[in-house]
């Protein structure tokens, strides 16, 4: 099976999996108002940084 993360998400949240969700910034003050917003809609004071 060839599967990109995206579609595995997909495919457990269908099976109600809960998941991280993902959101994008493409530099150092994106990433805080993308932390902020997080916080904001979700209520966590945790986060987890992706770079590629």
């Amino acid at each position: 099976m060839n599967l990109h993360e995206y579609q595995g998400k997909s495919i457990l949240a269908q099976y109600g999996v809960r998941i991280q969700r993902g959101l994008v910034a493409y530099n150092a003050d994106e990433a805080v108002d993308q932390a902020k917003r997080l916080s904001q809609e979700t209520g966590t004071k945790w986060w987890v940084v992706k770079a590629q």
